[in-house]
């Protein structure tokens, strides 16, 4: 397995958020991995942004999800 890439502060991540994908009224289908920079602490922006994020993909999928129907 590959190490994690490091960016400038030769820090890895130790930690991640995961968070499940789902289109709407359905059962997960995947999960969305976020790996946190060590050298700040996890806060409410950062969960609001993953929250966001997560909900953009679902809404992505969901659409595809309509188009395939």
């Amino acid at each position: 397995v590959a190490e994690p890439p490091q960016g400038p502060w030769n820090t890895p991540p130790r930690d991640a958020l995961l968070l499940p994908i789902t289109a709407t009224g359905q059962a997960p289908i995947g999960t969305l991995v976020l790996g946190l920079n060590p050298l700040r602490n996890r806060d409410q922006d950062i969960a609001g942004f993953a929250e966001l994020l997560t909900a953009q993909i679902s809404a992505a999928v969901a659409v595809v999800d309509a188009h395939q129907a």
